[in-house]
């Protein structure tokens, strides 16, 4: 396959010389023309399949109940039989794609479809309909986001019903490949590679034929892994992919089990569906029966086996149990295929007086146990009765963190010990690479706000179970927290965790907080049940400080909370801190393994942890969220130092720790000798506070008040990434750059009436020279007047231009390439006309220039065929809006074809005309969505 040609001559020789070769057949009669072709070539296949003739009215009113507005229910009928009544009220289940049976379907490829102004590149088509539709580029020459931003413009402007069926998109170039759903929303973020089952990214298209492309593939896939969340469509990533494969295979094709080592917060609960969907479906496998550790867990999972299952599935949504009695019914009712229970309930099924109906009804069937999060639970006397029922059954395993070292467990059994091979890997590296987590900031603070020098020297000593008990450790902690909280949370856009050692700890914080820190909603759980996670600790004294946490909660939400329904508050809780209702959670054990609330961006550790338990208890902050940045974690003992280190050896491929934190955390000494260099150029004006408080000049102040300005900006991004607050590598004190601030605010009334008497027209603030890029798009910048007016106020054109090319370069990082390249003669000539306009002239100004430039492209392509440039222009602003009528294309078509009578020339002009027309349309609203407008 050549990649050097053209992206017309790309596009044909794909279609029809290289995907024949792994199974797709080229209908030429469908390239080239209008989608109405494709409707018409749809319902013959149809009336084939189904030895029906479709009168006018039949068709017309079958099409109208297909173009569903419902994405839901548009990718339901591509599941599931649709009732259709025809004229002589008979009635046919039309079955639209059979998922099941390969063989019963048509795979064919098209290119250049035109739907109105729209030209769809290749389209693939099972049974007439595009399941999968690809935009092309040129190869190596074009950035493939333009596709992407094709499509975007597709979806707005309204699609043919037919192409509102397609469940997955592709943009490519031929070396870069990307994959994204069909949804009424799309940004950015969807798109994502194929990968191998290494996890190694496919970016060739001719790779792709062999991991992806075929069609048995292609519709395997969209049958199996692709759902509907919250009314949009999802699709599982590669790695879920071949996870669910390979177990699949595993359970089939052979007797032993194994487990899946996928990184904590990348989606192992969808994986866990897909599979026990799959598997329960199959009519070799009797029951498929999903085993958690802890209640809660338990109903997280039902509520999401249940979401994903109301989207083209035949099985029951209810599969959890109420109590051990349910659980045994379940076990001994044939239909029930799929049940989710807790490792407890299934192991007093196994010791109740029922136990033998148990044996005798399905010891010897073909039984599959998964396991969620299986390193936990798994090694000691439960597993051994359960095995010892079911005649040793196949099981899954599912982990982000397996034990790899006997160290790591009493039991002396590692994961590979109780569930054999690991089937497939996917480590934390690969979430963080791929997006599907945040990054980690860990931090390990030395200043906490000891009580007294004595506590601090003994802390000093490491021996943290001598210390780090009693309420001077309490006291330390709670302070650092509220020192950091706001920071750290972003003003509590997000929330925080802290997990400490007892419950005695966990309950004295959380009176602390209560007591010293009003400014925040504090939620506090841990387990009081016998024998429960907090081991050790005397249960009925832990009782009475639930129920103190109880009252306090009843009285504050106004609910009736006891511990006869702990399980209750325990699940309003957790609604709680996944909306936001509570800013800082404290825990023991529980919710540090397994919760997931993706707004918690933040854990504090005050307790020693080790290798799983590390991973595990980071994890809970490292879920995508909005703009989360990253996932902090403030770990208050040193001696988990050491403990983390090892951790991130073992679950993130062997890389370092510091691979895989934010890049700026990398680069700390970089960016405190930069805020040093600030501070020093302050000190070098004004050595000390009384010297800044006591001169007056109006040049001091100038210069003073930037200095201070970009100090504060430069210090709150540190601070978002590095939260030491013992300052020791910075050259002022936290409280000296207090006092500085606090003097520059007193000058703000003066320095703003400097600055309204200068008469140098542009800002008078000479120093700004030294401008960061950060600034000129900083949050506050809202507007191109804005940064535009930042830029005036360097004293020359050299130091604009300079600034300028900082900006375009920022622009083109961040996703806006063409409108940069676009904007960027009318910036030019914008300071090139400078004071002759002012700043609050240029958004007028540029438009102008901006239509100038349109308009001349639509003037060049009118004289280059003789074409009237004014019909040409309002001919475009139709296409634009998408409201051009039949007769107007009738009148277009016309027009070329009088001028060029060949039939080839006239086909080369008028795809010239709409090629024209449709880079004006791109470049038009890139422009009027360029974000600082």
């Amino acid at each position: 396959m050549k990649y050097t040609v053209g992206e017309v001559q790309f596009e044909k020789d794909w279609v029809e010389n290289e995907l024949p070769k792994i199974g797709w057949t080229p209908n030429l009669e469908l390239c080239n023309k209008d989608v109405s072709s494709i409707q018409e070539h749809f319902k013959e296949l149809l009336e084939q399949k189904y030895n029906i003739k479709f009168n006018e009215i039949e068709w017309s009113k079958l099409c109208e109940k297909l173009d569903e507005p419902s994405l839901v229910k548009r990718m339901n009928f591509l599941r599931e039989p649709i009732n259709f009544v025809l004229e002589d009220n008979s009635s046919i289940d039309l079955i639209l794609i059979d998922w099941f049976n390969p063989q019963n379907n048509t795979y064919e490829v098209i290119y250049e479809t035109t739907d109105n102004n729209k030209r769809y590149d290749v389209s693939f088509l099972i049974n007439g309909i595009p399941l999968l539709h690809c935009e092309l580029k040129k190869p190596g020459y074009i950035d493939i986001w333009t596709a992407f931003n094709q499509i975007k413009r597709y979806k707005k402007s309204g699609m043919h019903w037919l192409y509102k069926y397609t469940n997955m998109y592709m943009i490519s170039d031929g070396f870069s490949s990307m994959f994204f759903a069909n949804n009424d929303l799309i940004n950015e973020k969807n798109p994502k590679s194929w990968t191998d089952e290494k996890n190694n990214k496919i970016g060739r298209i001719q790779e792709l034929h062999q991991y992806f492309l075929k069609p048995e593939t292609v519709l395997d896939y969209l049958n199996r892994f692709c759902l509907i969340d919250k009314k949009q469509l999802i699709l599982a990533r590669p790695y879920q992919y071949y996870a669910v494969q390979k177990c699949f295979n595993q359970i089939l094709n052979t007797k032993e089990s194994g487990y899946i080592f996928h990184a904590t917060g990348s989606g192992k609960t969808l994986t866990s569906f897909l599979l026990s969907r799959d598997l329960s479906r199959h009519e070799k496998i009797d029951k498929v029966i999903f085993v958690v550790d802890r209640k809660d867990l338990g109903d997280q999972t039902q509520k999401e086996f249940s979401k994903y299952s109301a989207f083209g599935s035949n099985i029951l949504t209810k599969y959890d149990v109420e109590n051990t009695t349910d659980l045994i019914e379940k076990l001994l009712n044939k239909n029930e295929k799929l049940i989710i229970t807790s490792i407890q309930k299934l192991d007093r099924a196994c010791k109740a007086e029922d136990k033998q109906k148990i044996v005798e009804t399905i010891r010897n069937k073909k039984l599959v146990f998964i396991y969620d999060e299986c390193h936990r639970s798994q090694a000691g006397d439960m597993r051994k009765h359960i095995n010892d029922i079911f005649n040793n059954p196949q099981t899954i395993g599912f982990t982000g963190t397996p034990i790899y070292l006997l160290s790591q467990t009493t039991s002396g059994l590692r994961t590979e010990d109780i569930f054999g091979e690991c089937l497939h890997t996917y480590s934390i590296c690969d979430a963080i690479g791929d997006s599907n987590i945040v990054s980690y900031n860990i931090k390990f603070p030395v200043n906490l706000k000891w009580t007294d020098e004595a506590m601090r020297k003994k802390a000093d000593t490491l021996k943290w179970e001598e210390f780090f008990i009693g309420d001077k450790w309490i006291e330390s902690v709670c302070s650092y927290i509220k020192d950091t909280f706001m920071d750290l949370t972003q003003n509590k856009t997000y929330g925080a965790m802290l997990t400490v050692g007892s419950i005695d700890e966990a309950y004295k914080c959380w009176k602390w907080f209560k007591t010293n820190f009003p400014d925040i909603n504090v939620g506090c759980i841990f387990s009081v049940e016998p024998n429960g996670e907090e081991t050790g600790e005397d249960n009925k004294t832990s009782c009475e400080r639930l129920k103190d946490i109880l009252v306090s909660f009843n009285n504050e939400t106004g609910a009736n909370y006891s511990l006869n329904n702990y399980y209750s508050y325990q699940e309003n809780l957790s609604d709680r801190i996944r909306n936001g209702n509570i800013d800082l959670t404290i825990v023991v054990n529980i919710f540090t393994t397994g919760f997931d609330a993706p707004r918690i961006n933040t854990v504090y550790v005050a307790r020693s942890l080790k290798m799983h338990n590390v991973i595990q208890t980071f994890a809970r902050a490292c879920r995508n969220y909005e703009k989360k940045q990253f996932a902090n974690v403030r770990c208050l003992l040193r001696t988990n130092k050491r403990a983390v280190d090892e951790a991130f050896s073992y679950y993130a491929k062997g890389v370092e720790i510091e691979k895989i934190m934010p890049p700026d955390v990398n680069n700390y000494q970089k960016i405190v000798a930069s805020i040093n260099q600030i501070i020093d150029e302050i000190l070098a004006i004004a050595p000390n506070p009384n010297v800044a408080r006591n001169n007056t000049s109006e040049e001091f102040i100038k210069k003073f008040m930037v200095l201070i300005r970009k100090l504060a900006f430069n210090l709150d991004n540190f601070f978002l990434v590095f939260d030491e607050k013992s300052w020791t590598d910075l050259h002022m004190t936290y409280e000296q750059i207090l006092e500085y601030r606090s003097i520059a605010g007193s000058f703000l009334q003066q320095y703003k009436e400097i600055i309204a008497k200068d008469d140098t027209r542009v800002n008078p603030d000479r120093y700004i020279e030294e401008i960061t890029i950060d600034e000129l798009i900083s949050k506050s910048t809202n507007t191109t007047n804005d940064w535009l007016t930042k830029i005036s106020k360097s004293k020359t054109k050299e130091k604009q231009k300079e600034l300028l090319n900082l900006l375009i370069k920022e622009l083109d990082k961040r996703d806006m390439k063409t409108v940069a390249e676009l904007i960027k003669e009318y910036l030019d000539w914008y300071i090139d006309s400078m004071p002759d306009i002012t700043p609050s002239d240029t958004k007028q100004q540029i438009d102008i220039k901006m239509e100038e430039k349109w308009n001349e492209l639509i003037k060049n392509l009118a004289n280059k065929y003789s074409l009237d440039f004014e019909y040409m222009k309002e001919y475009y602003k139709k296409y634009k809006d998408n409201i051009i009528t039949k007769q107007e294309k009738d009148k277009m078509h016309q027009r070329v074809r009088e001028k060029f009578n060949e039939f080839d020339k006239f086909k080369k002009v008028e795809e010239e005309i709409l090629n024209v027309f449709e880079t004006i349309k791109i470049q038009q609203e890139q422009y009027e969505n360029f974000d600082l407008w």
